[in-house]
């Protein structure tokens, strides 16, 4: 599109992100970690990755609890969606100088299985986190273990990490923002 021809409403974007699927109703609470400050020792990058899940998702639970305690939503059916999905979303920007200090490019084989491992490792903790906070907190209230098991991505992670989803405390808990 340019200013001087005539633009087709029809095709116009207001939002071009969709890190989630979300419903009329519902919002998740997002935010990002610095992959450029991790170590790219594997054993050192993810210890730093068990403890940042665990900090940062309590605290975008946290969050959660504060919005609906304070009344802080804009609709009542987002409290009910809040209520019934605790959705966040912790995820990753500055990728690029990561790799960097590998000497790897983005977007080439190597660079890609490496970010692919990082992001792995990420989303395993972040699902052992918001299992162990089911277990203390108490699950999202639409959690139902026998659907949940239906998802590709929660069939891999008890398949390949063994994880045990009889308690979730958020629907979502990783998420990639269009973020820099």
């Amino acid at each position: 599109y340019t200013p001087d021809q005539e633009m087709d409403t029809r095709v116009i974007s207001t939002n071009a992100c969709s890190e989630q699927y979300l419903s009329r109703d519902s919002f998740c609470i997002l935010s990002s970690i610095n992959v450029g400050k991790f170590s790219v020792v594997p054993e050192e990058f993810d210890e730093e990755l068990h403890k940042i899940g665990s900090s940062i998702n309590r605290f975008l639970d946290n969050v959660n609890t504060k919005e609906i305690e304070d009344e802080l939503y804009a609709l009542d059916g987002q409290r009910k969606a809040m209520e019934a999905l605790r959705r966040t979303g912790a995820g990753v920007t500055n990728i690029c100088a990561w790799l960097l200090k590998q000497d790897l490019e983005y977007g080439t084989e190597t660079g890609n299985k490496t970010v692919s491992h990082f992001i792995d490792r990420f989303n395993y903790w972040m699902y052992v986190n918001t299992i162990q906070l089911g277990h203390e907190k108490g699950s999202f209230t639409a959690f139902h273990p026998e659907r949940i098991r239906k998802s590709k991505f929660i069939q891999r992670m008890e398949r390949d990490y063994g994880l045990k989803f009889d308690a979730m405390r958020n629907v979502t808990c990783s998420s990639i923002a269009p973020v820099g």
